[in-house]
């Protein structure tokens, strides 16, 4: 792939795109390595040789390195359209899939499997939980390719009977390791995997402290860049260890010097819930440094698990998938709201409906009830994340606008 003709069509889109686009002056360091890295593995997905394994966000990726496998999370495809213009797969999946209404990161999968734009697995992993749309579009695709589709049941939480659900889990990963260990022509390496974790303990360790940081106010760097950071993101590699580094000391710096993300100081602390607009990166900087309402926190990019054990790696991993806070009861979700918005001292929520995403939509009343009771206005944002026919950028924008606004003048604490 030495030339752009031998690449694949994915490479000579983002060269095509981005030719004349500058770097996002408000970019941390973390953020530019990040989307590099990413980029790195996409390559590999193609050109290293070594078995793709396609998975969704619930799947620990710890695993998939471990085992000498490269990952491509399927729901994160759409997040290409930042990257990229992807119309044509997204057309492509309307006339495959019986209904529009499924997630459009998903449909932006399976749309790049009909145009030939993603790196075709050798092998599908999913998930059970939480998404419902994940293991049928991972089933399409399995078949499609003629590849295997591998299943990891989770139950719903770790409650009721926590050792068992554990021991479920960790036999199923055990199991996928065997499966993906000889994909990839090598023994399962109990070493290699341990090597993997303790990676992943470091890179925790390092955005837990940015998460700490994060509370500070002002806010030394805007936050739309780490939602979502927990979900997609290179656990268990150095790459993941040096990027969390790289934020973490990057926010010390700044801190050390007094530094405002927003000059002057924000105005308003959100929290945003779920995902953000992606191939529209400039309603999060309007939003963050015009309108001086920072993204204090966001539930998606949070570290929700604990350290994992070195001594019993299957087990770890299983804890980490069924530790999700999505798997609570409500009330233990609201409660964990509340909380974070105490902690971050938010003035107002936003939450992103994005299209076609079923449970998320299903708790946003519960939710702007609950924080209506504990005196946090809340913002039901309708939209779509990466399909640009269905976001009108303006409309987005004039919501936020007036949400914003209204949390002025209702008395939201002035910011210096």
């Amino acid at each position: 792939m030495d030339t752009p003709e031998d690449m694949p069509q994915i490479f000579r889109l983002m060269l095509e795109k981005n030719e004349d686009a500058g770097v996002d002056p408000n970019a941390l360091q973390g953020t530019l390595m990040r989307s590099m890295s990413f980029a790195r593995l996409l390559y590999d997905a193609f050109a290293s040789g070594k078995p793709v394994v396609w998975i969704n966000v619930f799947v620990p990726p710890e695993l998939i390195f471990a085992c000498g496998c490269t990952p491509f999370w399927m729901d994160g495809a759409g997040g290409f359209s930042g990257w990229v213009d992807l119309r044509e797969a997204f057309e492509r999946a309307d006339t495959f899939l019986p209904s529009r209404d499924t997630c459009t990161f998903l449909r932006a999968a399976i749309g790049g499997v009909f145009t030939g734009m993603f790196p075709p697995p050798d092998i599908v992993v999913c998930t059970s939980h939480l998404c419902e749309s994940s293991p049928k579009i991972g089933q399409m695709t399995a078949r499609h390719f003629k590849k295997d589709f591998h299943s990891l049941d989770v139950p719903a939480s770790l409650s009721g009977g926590a050792a068992g659900a554990v021991d479920y889990v960790a036999r199923q990963i055990e199991r996928l390791a065997r499966r993906l260990s000889h994909l990839a022509g090598i023994d399962v390496d109990i070493d290699r995997l341990r090597l993997a974790l303790s990676l992943s303990n470091q890179t925790r360790a390092h955005f837990v402290s940015v998460a700490e940081n994060r509370k500070h106010i002002p806010a030394c760097a805007t936050g739309s860049q780490f939602i979502g950071m927990s979900l997609i993101y290179p656990w268990g590699t150095d790459d993941g260890v040096a990027i969390a580094q790289a934020f973490d000391e990057e926010l010390w710096r700044r801190l050390s010097k007094k530094f405002s993300a927003v000059e002057g100081g924000e105005k308003n602390r959100l929290m945003w819930i779920h995902l953000r607009p992606v191939f529209e990166t400039d309603i999060m900087n309007y939003v963050e440094r015009e309108l001086r309402s920072v993204v204090a926190i966001d539930v998606l990019g949070e570290i929700w698990w604990p350290e994992l054990d070195l001594d019993d790696p299957f087990r770890a991993l299983a804890v980490k998938m069924l530790s999700n806070p999505e798997l609570q009861p409500m009330e233990a979700k609201i409660k964990r709201l509340i909380d974070l918005v105490r902690s971050y001292s938010v003035d107002g929520v936003v939450h992103f409906l994005h299209w076609g995403c079923r449970w998320n939509y299903g708790q946003n009343i519960l939710f702007k009830h609950a924080l209506a009771e504990a005196g946090v206005p809340l913002l039901a944002l309708d939209g779509d994340a990466v399909d640009r026919r269905a976001a009108p950028y303006g409309q987005m924008v004039t919501r936020l606008e007036a949400f914003l606004e209204l949390l002025e003048t209702g008395g939201a604490r002035r910011r210096t």
